[in-house]
């Protein structure tokens, strides 16, 4: 037994939205309208898309350092290009992100409401 919150499938839901935002920042290709369509598909399966209030971004942004795409203590991030299309910088399927643009997306706050509405 654990004191998680949150279980796996939702940190996972979160998780996806969270790289769909970093992607479209950087743009690699993964669109507004790829992330509405992400979120979208995420709500009908009764996922989580935001982070519930008792869960600090900081302290997640700090949990990634452990990850396992992580790298040299680094996070790395699994970016789309498209939807089902992975992104492949640098001759990998996963990549660095500034820990600015992390900090500014993990901060983020209902920012792919706009794009349903």
């Amino acid at each position: 037994e654990s004191d998680y919150k949150l279980e796996h499938g939702a940190a996972v839901s979160l998780g996806l939205v969270r790289e769909g935002m970093i992607a479209v920042r950087l743009d690699t290709g993964f669109t507004e309208t790829d992330l509405g369509r992400l979120v979208d598909l995420l709500k009908k399966a009764n996922l989580p898309i935001d982070f519930p209030d008792y869960l600090d971004p900081d302290k997640v942004q700090k949990a990634t350092l452990y990850d396992k795409k992580a790298r040299g203590k680094r996070p790395r991030y699994s970016l789309l290009q498209g939807i089902g299309k992975a992104s492949k910088l640098d001759g990998n399927f996963t990549t660095d992100v500034s820990d600015e643009i992390v900090a500014e997306v993990m901060r983020t706050k209902l920012w792919f409401n706009k794009i349903n509405n």
